[in-house]
């Protein structure tokens, strides 16, 4: 059901019986916006309370469901505000898993935080106002980053940083649920910060998307961005390589994340070829069978690699027993990198405190 409203939202169905079920969506999508900009208003008045920290809170958001690149924005600030001696500490959510027999303590965005910053705590948990407030009662720190915090209205921002990805800026235009948007395109007017991600994957379309967003917010800042690949992790055992080692070489891409394309189109550039690929709906829970069906596939095109994120791999090395000895599993690591006035960015949140 989920794949299939995501679907609908996303218009890859046609046809008169998916029609009528898309202009009963649009109808609940006025509804969700009433919905969503009262709540705003309603936090902005002080009907429903909100918290006050007394440290800078910066909140990297967006404003549609699915993969924008928030999580490796949240680790470069992460990194580069404690380049300058500042103390970090992350707030995330951290989707639990469904399965409720799983061993897994976080979601994977969380989880990867945790194995990327080592020594940077990532504070997981639905409540972040409170995580925040019971850190600081034993420990101090120079700033909170509050992953995927666009619309976590309970605890209050100095800063919001918004991400946008060129691949699927907008969708088609529409709230959920008959389209990708959280919010109106309009709630870019509170943003400090719109980060652009993935640039160089729809170049032709990031004039059009500056235009659309200085509409909202003549003076914000907006920076451009591209996520280029940094090096392959093997599953089995953790070892790091140049992303060169599988150039030229068939492999099997295998991922749940919320923009699958921009994936795939990342694995092409690194010269691979991806004979087969199994694209899962974001935050989706591998079975046992579903692995087996993928190595028998790969087994049968004599694919030796499977390529998959550093988010999946997190979930995948659960089932390493099954992988052994009859293909490879390669997460590989992206980085963000700006086209320019990145300590613009920086020097404006460093001002902050």
């Amino acid at each position: 059901m989920k794949l299939f409203l995501y679907k609908l939202a996303t218009d890859q169905i046609q046809g008169f019986g998916p029609g009528i079920l898309k202009a009963g969506l649009l109808v609940l999508s006025f509804f969700y916006d009433a919905i969503v900009r009262l709540r705003r208003i309603f936090y902005k008045t002080g009907i429903f309370p909100s918290t006050k920290l007394r440290v800078p809170v910066i909140s990297i958001g967006n404003l549609t469901v699915g993969g924008s690149g928030k999580t490796p924005l949240v680790q470069w600030l992460a990194e580069h505000l404690k380049q300058k001696q500042k103390k970090v500490v992350i707030l995330t959510r951290g989707y639990m898993p469904e399965n409720k027999t799983s061993k897994q303590p976080c979601s994977d965005e969380a989880q990867m935080l945790v194995e990327n910053l080592k020594d940077i705590p990532v504070l997981v948990g639905a409540d972040r106002s409170r995580n925040a407030q019971a850190y600081l009662e034993k420990d101090s720190a120079n700033f909170f980053l509050l992953d995927d915090g666009f619309q976590h209205l309970p605890l209050q921002r100095d800063f919001d940083v918004v991400v946008i990805d060129c691949t699927n800026p907008w969708g088609n235009g529409c709230v959920l649920p008959r389209g990708i948007l959280r919010e109106s395109i309009s709630t870019l007017k509170k943003a400090a910060a719109v980060i652009l991600t993935k640039t160089d994957q729809n170049p032709s379309q990031v004039p059009l998307i500056q235009e659309k967003v200085r509409k909202v917010n003549p003076n914000v800042l907006v920076l451009e961005t591209s996520h280029q690949p940094k090096e392959l992790i093997q599953l089995s055992d953790q070892k790091s390589y140049n992303y060169d080692k599988l150039k030229e070489k068939k492999v099997c891409i295998m991922c749940s994340i919320g923009s699958p394309a921009s994936f795939v189109q990342t694995v092409r550039q690194c010269g691979y070829i991806p004979e087969k690929q199994f694209l899962f709906m974001d935050h989706h829970h591998y079975r046992r069978d579903e692995v087996a069906m993928i190595i028998e596939e790969c087994q049968k095109e004599n694919i030796n690699a499977i390529v998959t994120t550093q988010k999946d791999a997190v979930k995948l090395r659960a089932f390493m027993d099954q992988f052994a000895g009859r293909v490879g599993v390669y997460a590989l690591k992206i980085s963000i990198i700006f086209k320019e006035n990145e300590d613009v960015l920086i020097e404006r949140i460093l001002n902050l405190s």
